[in-house]
């Protein structure tokens, strides 16, 4: 408990630390965390009324595979983006944020069910793109450009250089600015984007990998050559292309899925390659093997995660994680004011806006200090320092925070935090002529 007084013949002031330890609980946050993958074919109709069982209440992402294959020799008619805006409404409605990924295949064959000029997959990807504009704040991420086996640019008659970086062209000038793009390996950003695109500080071209922990090279993921002996668009070796993807996703979601692989990664490897990725979202039901041998695993991690399971590390850090720390009460002679750091020890950055708010709860009335975008881009283990003035009156003070495009809460991770408002401590008065003190009872 900290003191303040300005003369003798003022009121002390006292703020009472209550800020709760943080907690080891997977808080649900916006755009992060595991997700379930819910596979469409567009041409189907979409009953909602069955897709609520398929829901889980624990996930705030929903992973929309959307097979538009049966249109490959035309475009999209008006009951099949009518049938995208059902599907897009459905999750909006049920507050979960939506990856997107649109197909021509589910089967692994995907240079027979791609059309067969590229001018129908780019017509194909402005309608989805206009759809999206109908539907704001639905899709957080879209992943792939159409074409490839299951959609992950692979297997495909349009991987020349020329139609990559066409297809990559025809989404960055029609998809909504906040949608996130995503291609599936280092190789293909570097065909897409050039090397002056990485200090572009509004890009949004970010990365997933469907085939984590798989193999050495996370099954063609990663190449075997050095960066100096290759070309910009060829594969690098893991060591040189997990750096460059810590720095294209710095600032952006990346995630994917897990396969098991002949490779043993301990569990240092596992949260470092987590760390370096910067993972913000993972299948919740693939590779199940592989999420088997983490609940099996038991952390090593110093502090409150001692004992816990690797799979419970890994769920509580993807994406970002808010801690507040060293909170303080400043006294001065015309003012008082509460000191902190917020902390990130998620694995990734939060990429939208924010909004923060600091509230003083009195008798008579809730003050509120407005503290802006904070928590954005505020990368893993980075922190912010943040004072904030308080009115001379009784009450108790919280802090909030919000996504901007919604007021979705975002929960810090303390016990009790739950629904955003993180209680700190309390403001009160007492009469007393004593010295101004710390804590401690020291005299200051």
């Amino acid at each position: 408990m900290w003191h303040i007084r300005k003369n003798k013949k003022q009121i002390l002031w006292q703020f009472v630390k209550k800020i709760a330890e943080e907690e080891t609980k997977v808080f649900q946050n916006p755009g992060i965390g595991w997700y379930t993958m819910y596979s469409f074919a567009i041409e189907d109709e979409v009953i909602q009324k069955e897709l609520i069982w398929c829901l889980h209440a624990e996930e705030t992402i929903a992973f929309v595979l959307l097979d538009i294959g049966s249109y490959r020799d035309r475009m999209l008619d008006e009951t099949a983006l009518e049938h995208l805006e059902q599907i897009l409404g459905f999750f909006l409605e049920q507050q979960k944020d939506v990856i997107l990924r649109p197909v021509y295949d589910r089967e692994g064959k995907g240079k027979e069910r791609e059309p067969e000029n590229l001018s129908l997959v780019t017509g194909h990807l402005k309608q989805i793109a206009e759809a999206l504009k109908r539907m704001p704040n639905s899709v957080f991420a879209v992943q792939g450009t159409l074409i490839g086996n299951w959609g992950e640019m692979h297997g495909s008659r349009y991987l020349s250089a020329e139609d990559l970086r066409q297809l990559y062209r025809c989404m960055e000038e029609n998809f909504p600015p906040q949608v996130v793009l995503a291609v599936r390996t280092p190789a293909l950003w570097r065909t897409c984007c050039t090397e002056a695109d990485l200090e572009r500080h509004n890009r949004r071209l970010s990365l997933f990998d469907d085939a984590l922990f798989g193999s050495e090279t996370d099954l063609g993921t990663f190449g075997f050559c050095t960066r100096e002996a290759s070309e910009w668009t060829e594969c690098w070796n893991r060591m040189e292309e997990l750096r460059f993807w810590k720095q294209v996703c710095r600032y952006l979601p990346s995630g994917g899925e897990t396969v098991l692989g002949e490779v043993e990664y301990s569990e240092h490897a596992v949260i470092h390659q987590m760390k370096e990725m910067h993972i913000s979202y993972l299948n919740h039901r693939y590779d199940l093997r592989v999420l088997e041998k983490w609940r099996q695993i038991s952390c090593q991690l110093p502090g409150i995660w001692q004992g816990h399971s690797l799979y419970e590390y890994i769920g509580a850090h993807l994406g970002y994680r808010f801690v507040v720390e060293n909170l303080e009460f400043i006294s001065g002679k015309k003012r008082i004011s509460l000191r902190f750091a917020v902390r990130n020890k998620g694995f990734g950055a939060c990429w939208f806006e924010t909004e923060v708010e600091l509230i003083q709860e009195t008798e008579a009335e809730w003050h509120r200090y407005p503290l802006g975008n904070l928590l954005q881009d505020l990368a893993c283990e980075d922190h912010r320092q943040i004072v904030v003035p308080l009115k001379p009156e009784e009450g108790k003070i919280f802090l909030c925070a919000y996504r901007k495009s919604d007021c979705r809460v975002i929960s810090f991770a303390h016990a009790a935090s739950d629904h955003g408002m993180l209680y700190l401590g309390c403001l009160r008065r007492a009469a007393c002529d004593s010295e101004l003190t710390d804590q401690t009872g020291n005299s200051v």
